[in-house]
């Protein structure tokens, strides 16, 4: 892959997230950059259905953001096609879905600290705090010279804790069933 392909990648996927913002979605904006994703398909598959997924994500067509994202995955599209699933599954409410794959990105690039920073939001709106703490530390580990990404003592003053129990078997999902998250998040 050519190293223009992988910049034009982020910077489409950047203008994406800049207009998810906003008060509305400017649909000129997204079908300019799904045609620029579709100029891209050739030199990099894998980062033009990224962007394709991200941009149905915007306009609300789950089954072809489920379709492109999936695909990117199976084109080898690593942690980046991984995590930006799991922004994708984030913004449509499929807040389990969205931890699974911001975990999977995490295994395949564990140092990568805004993957890291994912992992804890989607566990934070799932109310799983103490996974939320345990990658919270691991973000720390990785970056002594900075301040915390956030804190224990922050975590815990969060509002909008989810039940004890419900908590308990979102976490016996993630991890009883670890290999069918992980296969779900390569689909």
């Amino acid at each position: 892959m050519k190293q223009h392909a992988k910049t034009t990648r982020h910077g489409l996927i950047d203008r994406l997230n800049e207009i998810a913002g906003a008060a509305g979605i400017n649909e000129f904006i997204v079908r300019r950059v799904e045609r620029e994703a579709l100029a891209l398909r050739h030199a990099d598959p894998a980062g033009a259905s990224i962007v394709l997924g991200a941009a149905a994500c915007l306009k609300g067509d789950l089954q072809t953001m489920h379709s492109h994202h999936r695909k990117a995955i199976s084109l080898g599209g690593g942690a980046y096609a991984q995590f930006q699933y799991a922004i994708s599954l984030g913004r449509v409410g499929l807040l389990a879905e969205s931890l699974a794959h911001a975990e999977q990105g995490h295994e395949l690039d564990p140092l990568y600290a805004e993957g890291i920073e994912l992992v804890i939001g989607a566990a934070l709106a799932l109310g799983l705090k103490s996974r939320a703490k345990d990658y919270a530390a691991r973000w720390a580990r990785l970056h002594p010279e900075k301040p915390p990404y956030i804190t224990d003592t922050e975590i815990d003053a969060l509002k909008g804790e989810v039940r004890p129990d419900v908590a308990a078997t979102v976490e016996d999902l993630l991890a009883g069933h670890k290999d069918l998250w992980s296969a779900l998040s390569r689909q």
